[in-house]
């Protein structure tokens, strides 16, 4: 869901009622993380109409939650923070993937892709897909896909805007 609240175009005001366990440090720190990247991250910020931010009963916010938080917000590279993946050589850039491409969607703890995982297909073209930690010459692309989180997707199905 928060990566397709990224582009939303439609919506101006926005309320979240969360209820994230205080005694589970790594959920919570995802959470914190993604909600950045949603709301508030530099690509939300050029593709997002939304205006206002309703959070009732937020609860406990620790420090650690804040700086969970801030590392997404504050980053030149949200989609990297975000996963804990090396800096790429080549910029982020949005791409389009095209209609049958394979797409990676499972993937293990340390951020490595579940090979007997079927891909998914999806028929149609993708678009608002963003690339990073991007060596440049891997067939297999880390990507954001709106409404899929974190996937990879092959170099040759994506047609890169500008």
């Amino acid at each position: 869901m928060c990566s397709a609240m990224v582009h939303t175009r439609t919506t101006q005001k926005l309320a979240l009622e969360l209820e994230i366990n205080p005694g589970d440090r790594t959920n919570r720190n995802h959470w914190w993380k993604w909600l950045a990247y949603a709301l508030f991250s530099m690509r939300a910020r050029a593709c997002s109409s939304l205006r206002t931010l309703i959070i009732p009963f937020l609860g406990e916010l620790t420090g650690v939650d804040v700086r969970a938080f801030t590392s997404v917000l504050t980053s030149e590279h949200p989609e990297e923070t975000l996963y804990d993946t090396p800096r790429g050589v080549k910029e982020e850039q949005d791409a389009t993937l095209a209609p049958g491409a394979p797409i990676r969607w499972d993937f293990d703890d340390q951020v490595q892709p579940v090979l007997d995982s079927r891909p998914l297909t999806l028929y149609t073209p993708i678009y608002f897909v963003k690339t990073f930690s991007d060596d440049g010459t891997i067939e297999w692309v880390h990507a954001m896909i709106a409404g899929f989180g974190h996937c990879q997707v092959q170099r040759c199905n994506l047609d890169f805007h500008g």
